[in-house]
């Protein structure tokens, strides 16, 4: 998964890759963390992705495609920190 390709890369280079963009992230990823580029969520939506290297933040912007939305899903440093919201859409 992504998050375990972060946290492999963390160790591997002492920190997440910097960038603000889901495409920094991958190229820095693939091949060595991940086999190919996942960019998008389950609903053809760019992912969004910050990281400052010592922190990161994953977020699926969810059905409705809009970050900042009850139906995010998001991930900080490999934890869940926000669940899509029950009903969201």
């Amino acid at each position: 998964t992504r998050g375990r390709a972060l946290a492999a890369y963390a160790v591997d280079k002492g920190g997440y890759p910097q960038g603000s963009s889901i495409l920094q992230a991958a190229t820095a990823l693939v091949p060595a963390f991940l086999p190919s580029a996942v960019t998008t969520d389950t609903w053809g939506n760019a992912l969004a992705y910050q990281s400052d290297t010592r922190s990161f933040t994953l977020t699926s912007p969810g059905a409705d495609g809009r970050v900042g939305s009850a139906d995010d899903l998001v991930m900080t440093d490999g934890r869940f920190t926000q669940l899509p919201a029950s009903g969201a859409r």
